[in-house]
């Protein structure tokens, strides 16, 4: 018998963590059926992601501030559907979630997962939200990271104990990134107005503080330009900071050579015209975006943050570099730049890894096995 999960997200959008939620849902066994909350509107495109048969996903259309009719709704679909599980992926939904499993009675499981950081939790996490999470921990079955370095960390932050806390890595579809490299180069490079010849750098991501996009474009403006061929800056996304960051662009005089392709459902496809991935970050967990570019076959740059090195060989798939020190994030582009054969040779590696220990069949089973475990302890 299917084990019913229902995964509580603040917004059901263009993300890390709701991709992963969705590899999740598409490649579920028979072992589980899986229902979405969305606690804001979902947005009707990311929708379109989901292709399994028949999802379920139900949006709260929840305002600013607190609700305190939401974990009475989310206890009622729980009744109508016979949720066995409630996985909370992240603070926003965590106090709403943990109250609907208690209204539901022991019988009930719950779950939550610790996704990351904003960037003000980077520079600390108010102690009211602290005191509040080592409390709720004593109410959770499970808490999940998708790194080491994460569960130390939040084992750290909160004052929990590390064995509490599982890892279960992201994921990733190999199948949606194994693509024709010529035929992509032929038509979408055009599309973008790349030639040929052009050797394109790239970043997918939400234009947040976090994701310290403008350090990728201050160090862009100051490689040297090789004479192998005219160098690019391709970034895929939107968010808050989308704004600035394209004045910033214009304001060193890059107006020619940076791309910002806005949000985008065809990233395998950007990803697939890309040389080199970059991944500036202040804070990540395991980075959806940079599995993504492994399995894609690109080599990585990315700062040294969170779990980023668990996935990220140093100088086998990728240079790993500190936060905002500009001059090694330069000194990594322009190596492989200029290294074509040491690129490519770091994107084969890259992929190769992802095959082996961030498959999306391994992240499916992880996941099932918790939910199997969970149940027999209640049987």
């Amino acid at each position: 018998m299917a084990t019913n999960v229902l995964h509580l997200l603040h917004k059901f959008t263009f993300g890390g963590t709701e991709r992963v939620i969705v590899n999740l849902v598409n490649h579920a066994t028979e072992k589980s059926r899986n229902y979405i909350c969305s606690f804001c509107d979902a947005d009707s495109d990311f929708l379109g992601e989901l292709t399994c048969p028949n999802p379920v996903v139900f949006s709260l259309s929840k305002a600013e501030g607190n609700n305190l009719s939401i974990p009475f709704r989310i206890s009622s679909f729980c009744k109508q559907h016979r949720v066995d599980i409630i996985h909370s992926l992240g603070w926003g939904t965590y106090v709403e979630g943990v109250l609907a499993a208690k209204f539901l009675g022991a019988r009930r499981k719950f779950i939550f997962s610790f996704r990351g950081k904003t960037m003000e939790d980077t520079l600390g996490i108010p102690k009211r939200r602290i005191l509040a999470q080592r409390l709720l921990s004593n109410f959770c079955d499970g808490i999940l990271a998708p790194s080491e370095e994460s569960r130390k960390e939040y084992s750290r932050d909160v004052g929990i104990k590390p064995g509490k806390i599982q890892v279960i890595y992201n994921g990733i579809d190999l199948n949606r990134f194994d693509l024709n490299r010529s035929e992509l180069i032929k038509g979408i490079r055009a599309a973008f107005d790349f030639g040929s010849d052009d050797i394109v750098i790239g970043s997918v991501a939400r234009f947040d503080p976090v994701k310290n996009m403008g350090a990728l474009v201050k160090a862009f403006s100051k490689i040297g330009r090789p004479t192998v061929g005219p160098v690019k800056l391709l970034l895929v996304g939107d968010g808050p900071d989308l704004a600035g960051i394209q004045k910033m662009a214009i304001d060193l005089g890059l107006r020619d050579s940076v791309v910002f392709a806005g949000m985008r459902r065809d990233i395998p496809h950007c990803l697939g015209i890309m040389d080199i991935y970059v991944q500036p970050s202040r804070f990540e967990g395991v980075p959806n975006s940079v599995l993504e570019a492994m399995a894609s076959g690109l080599p990585v740059v990315a700062t040294n943050v969170g779990g980023v090195h668990e996935i990220v060989e140093d100088g086998k798939t990728g240079v790993l570099v500190d936060v905002d020190e500009e001059a090694g994030l330069i000194r990594a582009i322009e190596f492989l730049i200029r290294h074509v054969d040491r690129r490519r040779q770091m994107g084969m590696d890259g992929r190769k890894r992802v095959m082996s220990r961030f498959s999306i069949s391994k992240m499916v089973s992880d996941y099932e096995d918790l939910y199997d475990s969970l149940m027999k302890v209640h049987h």
